[in-house]
């Protein structure tokens, strides 16, 4: 048979089965199709409420686990995740927004727990980070209950815990780190002590031939050096007036004692009162009066013992400014070796002090951490808060009835497919001529009496009966499948969770 002969005889097949079927066809599919939306539409309503948290990594820096890096960090929010799932928490969360009312009637407090655990979901969003470790940027906490108001109080009051736990968290590592630093910062103060100590003798020990005293002493001996040469010079002009003060004695002495002499001679050839002997005499004697009574020839003597008294001192400042340049020069000479013994000093003792500031800022900013009443470490900070939902999450009633009306077609199809395997009467002649071997001369059209058509209209009206009550029956079987059914309502939820991720 041809291809266009086979689609037509097949698209009569079917127009004459759906002229025969199609009251049952239409009853099954409306009963089911009723039934699923009656079941979707009574079904309780599940909301959602999502709030975001954000987890701050430059307060993590700045906090106490910024020790361990981003593993500790993620390792903070598991645990507060943990916490937060504690049967103590979710119990006190029950009680205080009367939550499972219907488990708990039962006095199952443990199974409305495992529930809320089922009904709380965390999903973290991580960035990668060094070495291809990743790292908890942000999270979202939700929680889906019956009444959307309180799912997002519930959602709120999760979050807030987050911040609270981490706070807990945050003030006892404070008090335990202050502690711990405590006492490390202990032996470091001794240690700290004892060099500051040692430092403070080696300078003592070695003073003025220190690195940081060079400039001095050598501006010291610069003016010791120019002491010296003025010294020097003072000393050449008091010998010079000593010399000048012995020439002068020595003229005058040489003077009177040439007199004498002559006198001398003239007393051996004449007598005292020859003229020239009492003239030479009288010059002697007034020669003699001039010296004791002239100022410059009887001061002669004190001026030398004077300046021969300032060359003494002169002298002696010149021996104690020579021993002074000698020390100076010495301690200039140690200067380098001192220097490096004192570099070594102080490099032990810087190492320590970085040491000692280390940990002094690391104790303070423990202490400030668990002396604070708030003892918010601004490592979580709520993002977006939650809100009341507008819609339910689940269930999802369009994809639910679409569901239905699908399942109500094939039940409809396996119906006319059924009553098709059961009905043993020829339809066409078709059917006849391929039953039977005897060839078909005639069709005889059926013709209705007055009985056929009273009986037909009766076994309309009893379908139509059936179908009413079947109607009603599947609505309220499937009201009271679906009005209430919180299982239902988490079982579809969760398969629909599955789907979506």
């Amino acid at each position: 048979m041809p291809h266009g002969h086979r689609n037509t005889a097949t698209t009569g097949q079917i127009g004459a089965l759906w002229a025969r079927r199609k009251w049952l066809a239409l009853s099954v599919f409306v009963v089911v199709f009723a039934a699923m939306a009656a079941l979707v539409a009574t079904l309780p309503s599940l909301y959602r409420a999502t709030a975001t948290v954000l987890v701050n990594p430059y307060q993590a820096q700045a906090s106490l686990i910024k020790r361990d890096g981003p593993q500790s960090l993620n390792a903070r929010v598991q645990m507060i995740s943990q916490q937060i799932l504690s049967r103590r928490r979710l119990q006190r969360l029950i009680e205080r927004f009367n939550l499972y009312a219907r488990l708990r009637r039962g006095g199952s407090m443990a199974a409305a727990v495992a529930r809320m655990r089922k009904d709380i979901r965390f999903v973290p969003e991580q960035t990668g980070g060094r070495y291809g470790r990743s790292s908890t940027v942000a999270f979202t906490l939700s929680y889906q209950g019956w009444r959307p108001r309180v799912a997002a109080q519930v959602t709120n009051a999760l979050a807030m815990y987050y911040l609270r736990a981490n706070t807990s968290i945050v003030h006892t590592e404070a008090l335990a780190t202050t502690e711990a630093l405590r006492a490390q910062l202990q032996p470091v103060v001794r240690k700290l002590d004892a060099q500051q100590a040692r430092i403070d003798a080696f300078k003592t020990r070695h003073n003025g031939e220190l690195p940081d005293q060079e400039k001095v002493d050598l501006s010291t001996l610069n003016r010791l050096n120019e002491e010296l040469q003025t010294d020097r010079g003072t000393q050449m002009s008091a010998i010079g007036i000593r010399q000048r003060i012995l020439s002068e004695m020595s003229r005058e002495g040489a003077s009177l004692g040439q007199l004498e002499r002559r006198l001398t001679r003239l007393r051996t050839q004449y007598t005292g009162s020859y003229p020239d002997v009492v003239r030479l005499q009288a010059k002697i004697a007034a020669l003699r009066a001039e010296r004791s009574t002239h100022p410059v020839s009887g001061g002669l003597h004190r001026r030398l013992a004077r300046i021969d008294g300032e060359i003494t001192g002169l002298r002696a400042q010149d021996v104690r400014l020579r021993a002074a340049i000698g020390r100076y020069q010495r301690q200039l000479d140690r200067v380098p070796i001192v220097g490096q013994q004192l570099q070594a000093l102080t490099r032990g003792y810087a190492e320590t002090r970085d040491v000692y500031a280390n940990l002094l800022r690391q104790f303070e900013a423990a202490h400030a951490l668990s002396t604070t009443e708030s003892g918010s470490s601004g490592l979580f900070q709520i993002l977006d808060g939650a809100r009341a939902p507008a819609a339910p999450f689940a269930p999802a009633r369009v994809r639910l009835l679409f569901m239905g009306l699908v399942l109500a077609l094939a039940v409809a199809a396996c119906a006319v497919f059924a009553r098709e395997q059961f009905d043993t009467s020829f339809h066409t002649v078709d059917e006849l001529r391929t039953f039977a071997r005897v060839p078909v001369l005639a069709q005889i059209p059926r013709v209705m009496s007055p009985g056929d058509n009273w009986r037909r209209y009766v076994r309309g009206c009893m379908l139509t009966g059936v179908t009413a009550m079947a109607l009603v029956t599947a609505v309220a079987l499937g009201y009271r499948l679906g009005h209430g059914n919180q299982q239902l309502v988490w079982m579809i939820a969760k398969h629909e969770h599955k789907s979506t991720a």
